[in-house]
């Protein structure tokens, strides 16, 4: 005979979620979805991700690859939010910076990055051409 267990936060009052197959969930709450994008043009923006309506985008993975194209001088990668629309320049908040060498990939996994609710997730480099996958699901505010 089972019996009846509610696991509840006492500041919150959220409680635990139990999936049909009896798996109780203790991380996120969705699939991740994927957005593939070649970032092949210096200073040009490409958007990974548009905002959705009420709810903010959780980023669990990036994935980059600079390809034999990048220059001596290696290649900045920029990740970040913007509030002016998709594919533009204006950073809201920069969400990762770093350096790419010619012929090299960094993935971070496991994540838990949230971009801010009515901001699209958009990227750009100085250089060409980076491969980025970036990976994560929506979540309500």
């Amino acid at each position: 005979m089972g019996m009846d267990i509610r696991l509840r936060d006492s500041f919150t009052g959220a409680g635990a979620k139990v999936l049909a197959n009896g798996q109780l969930v203790v991380g996120t709450l969705a699939n991740s979805d994927t957005s593939v994008q070649t970032m092949g043009t210096a200073n040009t923006p490409v958007s990974f991700f548009p905002p959705v309506n009420s709810q903010k985008f959780i980023i669990t993975d990036i994935l980059l690859y600079a390809n034999k194209n990048v220059g001596v001088n290696d290649a900045t990668v920029t990740i970040y939010e913007s509030t002016d629309g998709p594919a533009t320049a204006t950073q809201s908040k920069i969400l990762l910076q770093t350096e790419m060498v010619k012929q090299t990939s960094r993935d971070l996994i496991g994540l838990n990055l949230a971009v801010s609710s009515g901001s699209w997730l958009n990227g750009v480099t100085d250089d060409d051409d980076i491969f980025a996958t970036i990976m994560g699901y929506y979540s309500p505010n």
